[in-house]
């Protein structure tokens, strides 16, 4: 195994969700909806201009699901790529009578520039996430590509990951997040209006689905008659523990849980586990395999 191996999570490469559209003659036009013309599973779930849409994520690491930077495109290559500090020059070019070499890292060449100068950085923002039906189940396994040229929009998501991660012991997997997107004013301009997207979780009691997804066309019909009298047989045995039963009652589920396959499931049985435990006040150390 490779050590250090980064984690790259594959998107739906159908296309990628944004709030822009092209008009018939070909010029961009902001939308206050999200376009998922590409996705014909979330139009069935959110219709076709989604003004909101419930997501979660598949791992905790921001930097593996956020990214933005300022960027200058040219005939659909990237010029430039710049962090607001340095910028990486992609291919040989000229900017303000300075010449770069493709590779060439040198300081922001943006701020010299007029804020309308083609040769100005634009600043982009991917988002990968799943996409929740609207009772917190998962719509698809699929991971969906998120992309927004609003430097406010990607202030406004990073600030809300950042939260919850802090107030969540570093955990961003699983919970729920409303992305939305509203057309904003223009602080100069009251007229011009542009699409900015924000971010919030939401309590998963709001939502209809339980804590843990299932994959979709993943029916009770599937799984054995064992399985889910296993399953029911650990809740009850867990619900009706009592401080003063023999230790190889908490031996007995903890045997069971074990024997479960699923990886979500283990988990959610050993916090349940975990918190009855608590309950009780008893000092018994769990030996499930902790994931």
């Amino acid at each position: 195994m490779i050590k250090n191996l980064q984690i790259r999570l594959n998107c739906d490469k159908r296309g990628k969700i944004t709030t822009g559209i092209k008009t018939d003659k070909g010029y961009p036009k902001a939308t206050d909806y999200f376009v998922v013309d590409d996705f014909p599973e979330i139009v069935a779930e959110y219709g076709k201009q989604p003004k909101k849409i419930i997501i979660a994520f598949p791992v905790n690491d921001i930097l593996s699901l956020f990214d933005s930077n300022y960027v200058l495109y040219g005939n659909q290559t990237k010029i430039r790529q710049c962090d607001g500090e340095k910028c990486i020059h992609r291919i040989d070019e000229e900017v303000s009578g300075v010449k770069y070499k493709a590779g060439e890292e040198s300081e922001c060449v943006c701020e010299s520039l007029e804020d309308d100068d083609k040769k100005r950085c634009r600043a982009i923002m991917y988002l990968k996430a799943w996409i929740l039906k609207k009772d917190g189940s998962l719509l698809s396994p699929n991971i969906y590509l998120f992309q927004s040229g609003s430097e406010n929009s990607a202030s406004n998501i990073y600030g809300e990951l950042e939260k919850v991660r802090f107030l969540n012991s570093e955990i961003l997997q699983h919970i729920p997040f409303g992305l939305s997107v509203e057309m904003v004013g223009s602080k100069d301009e009251a007229k011009k209006k542009f699409p900015i997207w924000s971010l919030q979780a939401i309590p998963r009691y709001q939502l209809g689905a339980g804590k843990h997804y299932e994959l979709p066309e993943k029916s009770v019909q599937n799984k054995t008659t064992e399985q889910n009298s296993l399953s029911d047989k650990i809740i009850d045995s867990i619900n009706a523990l009592k401080k003063t039963m023999n230790i190889l009652e908490f031996n007995r589920i903890d045997d069971m849980i074990t024997t479960v396959e699923e990886l979500d499931k283990r988990k959610f049985y050993i916090k349940h586990f975990e918190t009855k435990l608590k309950e009780l006040g008893s000092d018994y150390n769990i030996e499930s395999l902790q994931f």
